[in-house]
């Protein structure tokens, strides 16, 4: 999440836009650093495929197709290696 604020943070700076008008040339921004609609739209582009690489980046995947969300094989509570703190019938909270 913190990752997430610094790179907006970076990406909609003043600083960026001027570095960013420097190369791309005055469509981004004026001298000042304040964006044009078209600059806003680029950065919010470079923003989101930032963030789509961050999220499929290799090692960083999760591996959906070993996740299962019901096994009908499952048939315990330990099974799935929750282990209940009672012993027996009598150690239950009775209202």
């Amino acid at each position: 999440m913190i990752v997430l604020f610094f790179l907006f943070a970076l990406l909609a700076s003043p600083l960026a836009f001027k570095g960013v008008r420097s190369i791309l040339g005055t469509w981004v921004a004026s001298a000042e650093g304040l964006p044009t609609f078209a600059g806003v739209f680029l950065h919010a582009l470079v923003f989101v495929l930032t963030l789509r690489f961050l999220k499929y980046r290799p090692g960083m995947r999760a591996n959906y197709e070993e996740m299962t969300i019901y096994d009908p094989s499952v048939t315990r509570a330990t099974d799935y290696g929750m282990h209940l703190a009672s012993k027996g019938p009598d150690d239950l909270i009775k209202f």
